[in-house]
């Protein structure tokens, strides 16, 4: 998607006819939604500094917040990512029950959209809860799944 600067530099570089017909298309755009994909941007960076600051209450409200937006939106993709912070700051918080859920609706969601790479890091995520929780085993499984994915993307482990 373009941002408003890049519309102005292509419509100056265009013709002076085509400028309108430009113009008409860029007014039919729903700017509404550049905006919301700010605002998610901008809470999840707000959550970001709060879980840094310590504020984890906090770090969920602006996460909350992101999730409806999100929603809204129906951006899978960008859900995922806010389900998989939302998890890290319940797991800081020894929250795992919340944590699962929030990994295993984002299991769900990168099936869904076949999203390997986002399995990959759900996978890892869960299996570090696992891991945290002393059932090895368990955790052993997922992180098997998430290096088998990770090899296959030929991705770096993280």
């Amino acid at each position: 998607m373009l941002s408003r600067i890049n519309y102005h530099i292509c419509f100056n570089a265009l013709f002076p006819l085509a400028r309108v017909a430009v113009l008409v298309v860029l007014m039919a755009l729903p700017f509404e939604g550049f905006s919301q994909q700010a605002e998610i941007q901008s809470l999840i960076e707000n959550a970001t500094e709060a879980r840094i600051e310590g504020d984890y209450s906090g770090a969920l409200a602006y996460l909350e917040r992101a999730q409806l937006l999100t929603e809204e939106s129906g951006d899978s993709t960008k859900l995922s990512e806010v389900l998989l912070r939302q998890s890290f700051v319940h797991i800081i918080q020894s929250e795992n029950g919340k944590a699962l859920t929030a990994l295993f609706r984002a299991q769900k969601i990168n099936e869904k959209l076949n999203d390997e790479a986002g399995l990959a890091e759900v996978f890892t995520y869960i299996g570090a809860l696992y891991h945290g929780q002393g059932d090895h085993e368990t955790a052993d499984r997922y992180y098997s799944q998430s290096l088998d994915l990770y090899s296959r993307l030929n991705m770096p482990r993280e």
